[in-house]
């Protein structure tokens, strides 16, 4: 039931124009293999992965395999689908590849997961631990956990702080990127992403409806045509029709039958 469950939901993703159907599922098996089936269905993941879709900037066939690249290490550490896929999302509208987004989500995950001597005192020194963090991860979300670090820390502006704590580059790009000038923006991508549910149902109907239209159009098309077609060869028919009575009224007359006229 679970197999049939997401090959349908991949299926009508792929129809929707998210890429090929086996790409959708791997994804939408890896975010259910990743975090347990309890705690996604079928329609859940494929929800999540069509919004980030809308959000982001990424290839639709990208974004779904660059999930890979994260999602073991998001359950490990406590951070949902939702926020992963909202973070990919909000970094690739930076330019970033959706296998990059993926990289540098997976990055800040890990430096906070296993912190550096040089984070631990950074991070205590504003009243906070890596503990924390992750708590409220798991209990706010990861733009406000990381939003709330920000305001600790000073803000963008005391970049060398946050490369204290996010030692590796990658990570601390990635922070910047999701709390800096953007902030606002990327704060409603999370919103939107963790009220998903549905996504996929307005994508693929809105891909039947244009379907639909497009069908729609295409018959009106061919009316319009056959009607100009047959305007247009009306005078030609006709005077073929004319010649051809003359002809069957020359034969009649010649073989004493009544002519097509008498008819």
């Amino acid at each position: 039931a679970v197999a049939m469950d997401v090959l349908n939901s991949s299926a009508r993703a792929a129809a929707a124009g998210l890429g090929e159907t086996k790409t959708v599922a791997d994804a939408v098996t890896s975010a259910m293999n990743a975090y347990g089936l309890a705690a996604y269905s079928a329609s859940n993941a494929t929800d999540i992965i069509v919004a980030a879709v809308r959000e982001g900037k990424a290839e639709a066939d990208t974004m779904a395999p660059a999930f890979s690249k994260v999602l073991p290490v998001a359950s490990a550490f406590g951070a949902s689908f939702e926020d992963v896929a909202a973070a990919m999302a909000a970094l690739s509208r930076t330019g970033m590849t959706a296998g990059t987004a993926g990289i540098y989500v997976r990055q800040v995950l890990s430096q906070l997961l296993k912190p550096s001597k040089q984070a631990k005192d950074a991070l205590e020194a504003v009243g906070t631990s890596a503990g924390q963090i992750r708590t409220e991860v798991q209990e706010q979300g990861l733009f406000a956990a990381l939003d709330n670090l920000s305001t600790k820390l000073g803000g963008i502006a005391e970049a060398e702080e946050f490369a204290k704590v996010f030692g590796n580059v990658r990570a601390m790009t990635a922070v910047l990127q999701l709390v800096g000038p953007a902030a606002e923006e990327n704060r409603v991508i999370f919103e939107r992403l963790k009220n998903s549910t549905g996504d996929l149902d307005d994508a693929f109907n809105a891909y039947i409806n244009t379907l639909d239209a497009d069908f729609q159009a295409a018959t009106a098309a061919q009316r319009v045509a056959l009607i100009k077609l047959g305007d247009a060869i009306k005078p030609v028919a006709s005077g073929l029709l004319q010649i051809m009575t003359g002809i069957s009224n020359i034969a009649a007359a010649l073989m004493g039958l009544p002519g097509v006229d008498s008819f």
